[in-house]
């Protein structure tokens, strides 16, 4: 069961460059930044070129 906490809510998650602050953030769907940040989990266990591989489908 998930809480009621206020990530649980996200719509939209945006990450901005450190490097250029002053350019805006990208804004991606909080459930595609959740799969990506999934996907890079299961890369940590593989090698890049398998892991590419499995996002290219």
């Amino acid at each position: 069961m998930r809480g009621s906490g206020s990530a649980d809510r996200l719509i939209r998650v945006a990450i901005r460059d450190s490097k250029a602050p002053a350019v805006a953030a990208l804004s991606f769907p909080a459930g595609a930044f959740v799969a990506f940040v999934a996907f890079v989990e299961i890369l940590k266990d593989q090698s890049t070129a398998t892991g590419f591989a499995m996002f290219r489908g």
